[in-house]
């Protein structure tokens, strides 16, 4: 017979909730799923399988209102990182992309199409001069 990993203190168990709760605080603060998936089944002694379960429940409960703001957060804290660092190297291209990213990440571009009635688009592909 197999023998299984016995936990360092039986006593202790995670909840699922308490465990969503660590894998979600963790995604939040940026780490990456296969770090955690190699924190959490070394530290709980789960198969990263069964992890990478648990990381794909957080991602789900990350997208309550409360989720998402603390997910704004930390993306835009990451995003004006690297903004002052393209400032430092001079390059323009990723300046103008991470204050792109910034704008879409906190909602500063808005785009509201309305359906269910007519609706019109008109595309400008530049003047055209006849002579």
């Amino acid at each position: 017979m197999k023998e299984f990993k016995q936990p360092k203190n039986p006593s202790y168990e995670l909840t699922r909730e308490l465990r969503l709760r660590y894998i979600a605080d963790d995604i939040v603060s940026g780490m990456s799923k296969r770090k955690i998936g190699e924190k959490y089944s070394e530290q709980w002694g789960l198969s990263k399988a069964t992890v990478y379960d648990y990381y794909r429940e957080a991602l789900v409960e990350l997208t309550d209102e409360e989720g998402l703001a603390k997910l704004r957060e930390t993306n835009t804290e990451r995003l004006l990182d690297l903004y002052h660092k393209a400032c430092e190297a001079g390059d323009v291209k990723a300046q103008l992309k991470a204050i792109d990213l910034l704008n879409k990440t906190n909602s500063i571009y808005q785009t509201n199409i309305n359906l269910g009635g007519d609706t019109e688009f008109t595309f400008s592909f530049g003047s055209v001069e006849s002579n």
